[in-house]
């Protein structure tokens, strides 16, 4: 007795092998990836760089030597209405890798850049604050 293939079976079987050929295709294709990422990985590390975040993270500063906490502190006691302290901005970022420093400027402007104030109005306006 002779098996006869019908074409609705031919064309299952051809699909499959292909669907089966892409399969271990791609499982290659990731292996051989990830091989060649670990590759590069260690070219860098012998190379020096760094690669974790721990290594690149700053070191802690020294509670002796951190201003922050007393500055929040004279922050917090500052009056809330005084327009140029709540017009002075830190930092405005222009694009990336660009900013403008505030305490740098000549002149403290709000955040949309709408009022402009200069720091003698800001040091008049905290001027019975100095304690």
């Amino acid at each position: 007795m002779v098996c006869r293939m019908t074409t609705g079976r031919k064309i299952a079987v051809i699909g499959a092998g292909i669907a089966g050929v892409l399969v271990v295709g791609l499982f290659g294709l990731h292996f051989y990836l990830r091989a060649s990422a670990a590759r590069y990985r260690a070219e860098l590390v012998r190379k020096g760089e760094k690669l974790k975040i721990s290594e690149v993270l700053p070191k802690p500063v020294a509670a002796e030597s951190n201003g922050a906490p007393a500055l929040k502190m004279a922050a917090a006691q500052l009056p809330r209405s005084t327009p140029a302290i709540s017009a002075a901005f830190a930092m405005r970022l222009f694009a990336p890798g660009r900013a403008a420093v505030g305490w740098q400027q000549l002149d403290l402007r709000t955040r949309n850049g709408d009022k402009t104030n200069t720091w003698q109005e800001l040091a008049e306006d905290v001027g019975s604050e100095r304690a």
